[in-house]
């Protein structure tokens, strides 16, 4: 966490490979998120927190701030401040953190569970790669951000 920008976070991994993570500005925790990526690691696993360095040298497609995630690393940053709060028994800060805590790990819950429709396929229409030409349905959650991979030839396409 000596680099001033990190990628933490991973999550919404899909067939193709692709994970999501966020693009953070740290000062030794993560202060504020700077952007969101879908990264395709190419099959390498990733850590869970922090991957700089995989992630730099990954194929991918910045899109909307991901909410869910950003929620849960505040969440994870905010239970371990009360944790040490509570080693250090200042039970203030405890109550506060632990407040704080329940709220935000509250939202990325509602959040993940609001975006499960988003992981469904479209039907409703067919998409065409530019590379190959193949056809076919894509999840509602990659017509959200702006792109899909052809599952056939692995080509990135932009809607």
């Amino acid at each position: 966490m000596f680099n001033f920008i990190n990628y933490i976070g991973k999550r919404g991994r899909l067939i193709d490979g692709s994970v999501i993570t966020t693009k953070w500005f740290c000062l030794f925790i993560p202060l504020f998120p700077l952007a969101s990526f879908r990264f395709w690691t190419d099959g390498a696993e990733t850590n869970i927190l922090y991957q700089r360095k995989l992630f730099v040298k990954s194929l991918s497609v910045e899109i909307p701030l991901d909410w869910i995630n950003i929620a849960f690393i505040y969440s994870v940053y905010l239970f371990l401040f009360a944790f040490a709060s509570y080693i250090l028994k200042n039970n203030t800060l405890v109550l506060i953190f632990s407040v704080a805590f329940i709220g935000v790990y509250s939202l990325h819950v509602f959040l993940k569970y609001w975006e499960k429709k988003l992981f469904e396929i479209d039907k409703s229409e067919t998409y065409q790669c530019s590379k190959c030409k193949a056809k076919f349905n894509i999840l509602k959650l990659n017509i959200v951000h702006g792109y899909f991979q052809c599952p056939k030839c692995k080509t990135l396409n932009l809607l």
